[in-house]
């Protein structure tokens, strides 16, 4: 499924914001290829506490930590809070 179409269905993003999250999406493979390291894009949903993952990119020069793709899945606020908590207050979070 595409950025556009699951920011439509899941998220309050306008389709100006979607295309700034398409063009950094283009970009994450050369830094999953450089960290050696799995990226995601994850949008708050518009449920409380959830987001959606909206783009990844796994190391062509590494292992990757994950055995599916992740597009399209969930995280929430119970397996990711750092995330929630990054997405929610729009501030890095760290340890």
């Amino acid at each position: 499924m595409s950025i556009k179409k699951l920011c439509k269905s899941y998220t309050n993003l306008n389709d100006k914001d979607i295309k700034k999250l398409e063009k950094v999406a283009s970009q994450i493979q050369i830094m999953a290829n450089l960290t050696r390291s799995d990226i995601f894009i994850d949008v708050l949903s518009r449920e409380n506490g959830v987001a959606v993952v909206v783009a990844e990119a796994r190391p062509f020069y590494g292992p990757s930590h994950y055995k599916e793709r992740e597009v399209g899945k969930f995280a929430y606020r119970h397996n990711e809070p750092a995330a929630i908590r990054t997405l929610e207050l729009g501030m890095p979070t760290r340890d």
